[in-house]
């Protein structure tokens, strides 16, 4: 499908499908994590990437998954409460 594909409602029901997310997720959004205020397909990819070994100690943190406040479209790039 294109990325125009919200053109018709039918279309944009499967938008997408199979081609957005993580390897955590398959869905058509990301999170902006409010600890950092970086954007990451899921908590779990915030978490791998916060407390990898390249990540200074005092640094690495955690996202519970209660402190999401915000996730952005990946259709059309909305950020949303």
């Amino acid at each position: 499908m294109s990325p125009n594909c919200l053109n018709r409602e039918e279309e944009a029901v499967n938008c997408g499908v199979g081609q957005f997310g993580c390897s955590h997720y398959r869905r058509r959004c990301k999170i902006r994590a409010p600890c950092c205020g970086e954007v990451f397909g899921c908590r779990h990819c915030h978490n791998e990437s916060k407390n990898s070994m390249e990540i200074d100690p005092l640094d690495r943190h955690d996202l519970q998954r209660h402190d999401l406040k915000k996730v952005i479209c990946s259709l059309c790039g909305t950020e949303q409460d």
